[in-house]
């Protein structure tokens, strides 16, 4: 049987100002209540209860709903089950009896919840879990707790239960259930040789939509206690964003270190405008010692800031742009090139009239001091100079068909306010060189080929102020007299039955050819390759270097990564270097063979010499259990010994959405290091 009611009824229940539908099955009607014990439903706007049992009281003062038995609710977008529910239609709150619902990946409940007017409700003897089971491994419980805004929870009198049994009681605890993708506690223990066990537990104490607040606390049974102080905020726009992790000790990581207190501050702020033109970032790490980014190896600790201390702002407008760094030492272990500051001026590139010459225009600034992490200053003398730089360079490029080339030339000036010969100077370079490449390309029945032969040659004059008159804080400083040109053949084949977009395989043979080059004797001494293999499940990439000069292997790059099947894949790299392959940021620039003679660079700390064998597999022992296995092995540097490393995990999933984890590390220094862990990775 099916009832229908008019607005007029509850006319003054704004919320049901359209229509309500009441459909029962084998009601009864008596003195304004209409029931059944066979189930039913009743719908309105945001409104929606199935149950067994089902009364409607509808007289001049109460217009109400009691609902119990398989029940379901569904109100303001929510849902809810619970025991027994009674609702006030004209006052629009109720309270649910042994209610549950969920937020996110959370399910909380209580004995008693309280329905609010504006969807918000109130939980008494509250529990939060992320298991549907009534039986929870751990559960957060609370005397009260209040979900508003959709997602906000404020509890107070609260408990964290492992097993039933409370390891942390806080008289209030808030926080965002959007933001809280993971455990607000997590537990590790970590083993290490000669230190013994660590036990670290870390805890979010806050949380709200853009801010979250954690507390970490270590005890090492040999050492003493350590905590850390941590905090994360990313504004809802997403233009700000902010993270410091603070953490202080008596903990060492190696026994016969000097010393008992213990600090590392680090931390990152970044910002940028509406339209992105305008940015600012800001980094820092403190330490008490070289040592100390060695306590914390879990990346949650982490922020990324390489234990480097720094602030950049940029603004870039249609036709220029500024930038300004300050790169200061705050560790004195460290060294460092100062920025103090750094800031850079520049022009958008621009057509010359209508001549198809496009020019380019940069200007900097700064002031540099090289310090040490040594005293070095009677060997080298302090290193500190104001300077100033102009770049400016024209390219105009020509094509025809495939064929296309691009003559450029420009200037480099730099003046220095000090020198090593402690008085001001100054250098000044003219650049000039151009790329040239031709594409031919042939489609086969499966294969599409194509060839790109290509020339790329570079050239300065020699300084106006020999290297050694002034000097180098980095590499835009390093300019010497340079001739050189690269030379290839650059071929890629696609094959139609290949289901990806890249590449089947990729060839690169190439060379260089040098004028003048104080390490070399001949004018092409090395060959290279460049080589790529791409199927759907592995792919090969390999790199050699062929010394003609010296008849030997310069470098050599295997890699090979391999998916067999859905439980398991792997990867393989082979690195090879010769005493001849320098360690340079930019493999490309050949301005140290030009400036120093060969015994020189075989004798400073650029020569490369070494082996190295990295190994990686993933395997998946059954749908709860996978391994991971990465291997770390050196050898052939002169004068060091070889080193092997390696790393073991063993993760699973446990009851709910909880991830265990499982690592084993070996190191050269700490041959035995097991650590322990579970987070929530729903």
């Amino acid at each position: 049987m099916k009832l229908r009611l008019l607005a007029s009824l509850i006319a003054t229940a704004p919320l049901f100002a359209d229509d309500f539908v009441i459909n029962l099955k084998d009601p009864e009607y008596s003195q304004g209540i209409v029931k059944t014990e066979k189930g039913g439903v009743i719908t309105a706007p945001n409104l929606r209860i199935q149950a067994r049992n089902i009364t409607y009281i509808n007289t001049k003062t109460t217009q109400k709903i009691c609902a119990e038995g398989d029940l379901m609710m569904e109100y303001q977008g929510r849902i809810f089950v619970g025991e027994k529910l009674h609702f006030n239609l004209l006052e629009k709150t109720g309270y649910l009896i042994d209610g549950r619902s969920n937020v996110g990946i959370w399910y909380l409940g209580g004995d008693c919840l309280e329905l609010l007017e504006d969807g918000n409700f109130i939980i008494n003897g509250a529990f939060i879990t992320t298991t549907v089971s009534r039986s929870n491994p751990w559960e957060i419980r609370a005397k009260i707790a209040t979900i508003s805004d959709g997602n906000a929870l404020a509890a107070k009198s609260v408990s964290f239960n492992v097993l039933h049994v409370p390891v942390l009681w806080l008289p209030s605890y808030k926080t965002s259930l959007v933001r809280l993708k993971d455990s607000p506690i997590r537990y590790r223990i970590l083993w290490d040789k000669g230190l013994g066990p660590r036990f670290s537990a870390r805890y979010r104490f806050f949380s709200t939509d853009t801010f979250a607040a954690f507390a970490r606390f270590d005890y090492r049974i040999i050492r003493g206690p350590g905590g850390a102080l941590e905090a994360e905020y990313n504004s809802k726009d997403k233009r700000t964003f902010f993270q410091t992790r603070n953490y202080g000790a008596l903990d060492k990581i190696f026994p016969d270190e000097n010393g008992s207190t213990r600090y590392r501050f680090q931390g990152i702020y970044k910002t940028h405008s509406e339209d992105d033109y305008t940015r600012f970032h800001m980094q820092w790490d403190k330490m008490s010692d070289d040592r100390m980014v060695g306590d914390f190896k879990d990346p949650d600790f982490e922020v990324n800031t390489q234990k480097v201390t720094y602030l950049e702002f940029s603004h870039y407008k249609s036709w220029t742009f500024t930038e300004l760094s300050v790169r200061p030492r705050i560790n004195k272990f460290g060294t460092l090139n100062q920025e103090l500051p750094y800031g850079t001026l520049g022009v958008r590139p621009f057509e010359i009239g209508r001549t198809g010459v496009i020019m380019e225009n940069y200007a900097s600034g700064s002031y540099f001091d090289y310090v040490y992490a040594k005293v070095l200053d009677e060997i080298i003398g302090d290193r500190k100079a104001g300077r100033l730089e102009t770049i400016n360079s024209i390219y105009r490029p020509f094509s025809l068909g495939g064929f296309t080339a691009t003559p450029r030339a420009g200037i480099v000036g730099i003046y220095y306010s000090d020198s090593p010969n402690r008085n001001a100077t100054g250098q000044f370079v003219y650049t000039y060189g151009g790329d040239a490449n031709v594409r031919f390309s042939k489609q086969f029945q499966d294969i599409k080929h194509t060839v790109e032969p290509y020339a790329q040659y570079l050239g300065y004059t020699r300084p106006s102020t020999p290297v050694d008159d002034y000097f180098v804080f980095e590499i835009q400083d390093g300019y010497d007299r340079l001739d050189q040109v690269r030379f290839g053949l650059r071929q890629l084949f696609y094959s139609k039955s290949n289901p990806i977009f890249l590449p089947t395989l990729s060839l690169d043979l190439y060379s260089y050819g040098f004028w003048g080059a104080r390490s070399f004797d001949q004018t092409i001494p090395k060959v290279f390759v460049d080589l790529t293999f791409n199927q759907p499940s592995w792919a090969v990439f390999g790199g050699a270097g062929w010394n003609i000069q010296e008849n030997v292997l310069d470098y050599g790059n295997i890699r090979l990564l391999w998916t067999l099947s859905a439980r398991l894949a792997f990867g393989l790299e082979f690195r090879h270097r010769s005493e001849f392959w320098w360690r340079k940021a930019n493999y490309d620039n050949f301005v140290v063979d030009f400036a120093r003679p060969l015994d020189e660079l075989l004798a400073s700390p650029l020569s490369d010499r070494r082996n190295t064998f990295l190994t990686k597999l993933h395997f998946r022992i059954s749908p709860r259990w996978n391994m991971q296995v990465q291997t770390h092995h050196g050898w052939d540097r002169t004068d060091e010994p070889p080193y092997h490393g390696a790393k073991v995990d063993f993760y699973t999933m446990l009851t709910g959405s909880w991830q265990m984890k499982l690592t084993y590390e070996y190191m050269p220094n700490d041959p035995f290091r097991i650590s322990y862990s579970f987070k929530l990775i729903k």
